[in-house]
Order: structure tokens, then C-alpha cells, then sequence
């Protein structure tokens, strides 16, 4: 599911950046382009942009700390919803700058910069939906734990795998006196293992001639959604042939070119890690949001006075950000396996693991709710019909194929979802495509 961000490029070398420009309008992130700061303003303040990349590739280091500043003026101008900057330039090595959400050193394939783009447009509407969040359960006379703050300021932890050679000891001293934690582990065998126990923040391979294990083992960690945004980065030897298309569709993020200056990436690597630190702590925070006492007993899910509350907020926050908003109604289906389970007591068990499935299955800042005994709902920020219907049918699949009832030495059942979906169009109002949307799955029933 890929949110359309809006992106503008601040350059003066509009020429120079033509291989990135030209490279990512096929993949979905069209560029506009802005030719000085005051412009970059004006197009902020009356346009709809969700990123600003800054073009420092030609300036002294020193212009980094004025980047940051117009980053916070950028920011400032975007009122009604979270702005993200990127700067190209070589990543600071005292730390990340107030302003500047991603400092990212050239050269920069287009895919690369495709995933940051996606990366920083998905943290961007998780923390906007944290806002709301916390809003909404502060007027419920609940709070909302911004945790994490011990994790967010340990050093960051790097996992090395794969053979020792003089360049990854350069890298690990360099990433050493940096601060950060580093493992290392010589095959991927034992890699997968360290990776799993580890949790790193970032991932350093040499693959050598355990090169097609290696990167079957970024895939697989790929595959986990909580290191899906995990920055794995590849040494490339002088004799390896792999593409970086190749490299970068088997699930590596960057590639380390032979001779690169260990200090500088070290400096990127510590920049990737640092956003992805920044990722999981906003969905950590989203899933403790479920933990409060107010949510459904049954389910663990958002009452349905929490989520009208919460709707409210995120049509007003749809309107001023010009994003759009889409409701989902799943209705459990009245099948005989149903009605058999309902009428023995034993559809009401099942209610805490449906629940958890619903709850894990959508995104984190996607709110999940039980509306009625039979009835759920999401409410999907930055999501078009089309987006939200995928999202969930894929629901309504994993639970269709998932047995029920099945710990009470019974005979296990299925449960199905009636679907109804609408996006909130103008002058509408969160609350008729919620009607719109119940009658929709209503009537895939009654059918």
C-alpha cells in the first residue's frame, strides 16, 4: 500500500540531479523543482507537499547547519500536517540536526531514494495519526506513553555478517568511535540468529563466497514486519557482478563500494539506523495506544465511542491536509459454522484472538475498531477507496482460513467478513461514509 507523496527537490543543478529525477517519476515520486529557498517556501505554503530534498552536494559542510534552519522554517509553513526533510549532502558526524529528517550522501540510486521517499511518507502520517491519537484519549482523561526514550538514546547497535576482511575491521573501528554498538558474526547462518536476538538497528554484509546465503537472509528478515524498513547494507567486492537492481530487489537498502572512506559510511550507516530507530518507536507508540483500559474488553480493540470521537478528528485533519480518508465496515458473516458456534457459547471465546488478528493485519496507524457485537471498523488515514479495500480483504482472508475454536477440544470453525468500504469525499463528513460504508457490507450480506 503506497501513500502518493508530494515531493519537491531544492536544487540550483537541476542537470546534475537529472539521472535521480528522471529516474524516480516511473517509480512513483515525481519531482517538483524548486531553485531556491524562497521559492521551496512558497511552494510548501501553497502546495500540497509531503517532502523537501535539499541539494547540498556542491556545498561546504558548514551549509549544513543552515539547511537545518530552513528545514524548521519549511516545517513551520507546513502547519497542517507533518513536512519531511532530506538533505544530500554528507551526513553530519556530531549528529542529527533539528530540521533535517534524513541526511543522505550521493551518489544515490533512484530505488534508494524510491524506499527513503516511501520510508519518510509512511512515518510522516504515523506520527500525524499520534498526534490525533493522543488527543483523542487525553479528552477520555487518558495519556499516551511516548516511550522508548532509554532505547531512543542507546547507542545505536550494528550487526556485521560475513567474512572478516581489512575493510569491515576499518568500518567496525570507524562505527566504534562513533559510539555505536557493534556485533559481529562470520556466516549467515549464525547472522539470522544474531539478527533475531540482537534487534539491530542497522545490518552490514560482506558476502564473499556465502553470497547467495547472505542475501537470501536479507529477504527473509525483509519479510518481518518489524525489520521491513531495517537498513541492510551490502559490501561490494571488485570482483562481484551482482547489479545494483539486482541487489537492491533482494532486499538490500545500500551498497559500500570497494575504497569508500570508512568514516563516511559509518556517518550513512548511522544516519539509516537513526531512521529507523525513529520508525519503530512511532509504531511502538501506536500499538501502546491499544493498551489503554478504555478499548474493548472482548477484543482489545477501540470501543465504538472511541472511534467516532477519533473519526471526527481525522476528517478535520483530512480537510486541512488534503489527504484522503477512507472507512472500512467488516461485518462477521452468518454462515451455518457461525450461527452453529454463536448458538453453543463459542463465538464469544474466540473474540480476544479475532481481536489480535484484526488489530496486527492493518497498519499501525490505521484504527481498528468494534462497533457492535458482529460489526468492526477501520478508519484508514491517507488511504483511497481502492487502497482500503485491499487492505481490508486482506483482512477478511487470513481470518477466512484461520481455524477458530480450536484449544476447547471442539470442532473448529471458520469466520468470514462481509466488506463494506468508502472513502469520505467532499462535503460529506467521516460519519455518512461510515453509514455509506455499513450499508455497503449490509447489503453484501442480505445478498
Amino acid at each position: 500500500m503506497q501513500e502518493q507523496a508530494r515531493v519537491l527537490l531544492v536544487t540550483r543543478a537541476k542537470h546534475a540531479r537529472r539521472d535521480l529525477i528522471e529516474g524516480l517519476a516511473p517509480l512513483g515520486w515525481p519531482l517538483g523543482l524548486a531553485d531556491r529557498p524562497g521559492a521551496a517556501l512558497a511552494a510548501v505554503a501553497n502546495r500540497l507537499i509531503d517532502i523537501v530534498i535539499l541539494d547540498l552536494v556542491n556545498a561546504p559542510q558548514s551549509a549544513l547547519a543552515e539547511a537545518a534552519k530552513l528545514g524548521q522554517r519549511l516545517k513551520a509553513a507546513m502547519a497542517s500536517r507533518t513536512l519531511m526533510v532530506i538533505a544530500l549532502a554528507r551526513p553530519d558526524p556530531l549528529g542529527p540536526l533539528d530540521g533535517l529528517d534524513l541526511i543522505l550522501a550521493q551518489p544515490l540510486h533512484p530505488t534508494q531514494m524510491a524506499a527513503r521517499l516511501e520510508a519518510l511518507a509512511r512515518l510522516a502520517i504515523a506520527e500525524d495519526e499520534i498526534a490525533l491519537r493522543t488527543q483523542t484519549l487525553a479528552d477520555q482523561g487518558q495519556g499516551l506513553e511516548m516511550g522508548q526514550t532509554s532505547q531512543t538514546r542507546a547507542p545505536y547497535r550494528v550487526l556485521m555478517i560475513g567474512e572478516p576482511g581489512p575493510s569491515i575491521l576499518a568500518l567496525h573501528n570507524a562505527l566504534t568511535r562513533s559510539g555505536a554498538e557493534v556485533s559481529a558474526t562470520f556466516n549467515s547462518r549464525s547472522g539470522f540468529d544474531s539478527l533475531a536476538g540482537l534487534k539491530p538497528d542497522a545490518v552490514i554484509l560482506r558476502a564473499g563466497q556465502d553470497r547467495e546465503n547472505t542475501l537470501s537472509m536479507a529477504m527473509a528478515a525483509r519479510r518481518n514486519k518489524d525489520d521491513f524498513h531495517l537498513p541492510i547494507w551490502l559490501f561490494l567486492s571488485d570482483r562481484d557482478d551482482a547489479t545494483p537492481s539486482e541487489a537492491f530487489n533482494r532486499s538490500i537498502s545500500d551498497l559500500i563500494a570497494p575504497g569508500t572512506d570508512e568514516v563516511l559510511i559509518a556517518n550513512q550507516v548511522l544516519e539509516s539506523a537513526r531512521l529507523f530507530r525513529r520508525i519503530k518507536r512511532a509504531k511502538a507508540i501506536l500499538i501502546d495506544s491499544r493498551a489503554s483500559d478504555l478499548m474493548d474488553a472482548a477484543t482489545g480493540l477501540f470501543t465504538a465511542q472511541l472511534f467516532a470521537s477519533h473519526l471526527l478528528s481525522l476528517n478535520k485533519a483530512a480537510l486541512a491536509s488534503h489527504r484522503p480518508l477512507s472507512i472500512c465496515v467488516l461485518r462477521i458473516a452468518e454462515r451455518p459454522d457461525t450461527a452453529r458456534a454463536r448458538s453453543e457459547g463459542r463465538l464469544d471465546t474466540v473474540m480476544p484472538q479475532l481481536g489480535s488478528m484484526v488489530a496486527q493485519l492493518v497498519r499501525g496507524e490505521d484504527m481498528a475498531a468494534r462497533l457492535a457485537p458482529d460489526l468492526f471498523a477501520l478508519a484508514m488515514p491517507a488511504t483511497d477507496a481502492a487502497c482500503a479495500r485491499l487492505a481490508a480483504e486482506r483482512v477478511a482472508a487470513v481470518v477466512g482460513c484461520t481455524q477458530f475454536g480450536t484449544a476447547q477440544g471442539q470442532s473448529p470453525f471458520t469466520l468470514e467478513f462481509d466488506i463494506g468500504v468508502a472513502e469520505v469525499t467532499a462535503g460529506e463528513g467521516a460519519a455518512k461514509a461510515l453509514e455509506r460504508a455499513a450499508s455497503l457490507a449490509l447489503r453484501r450480506r442480505a445478498s
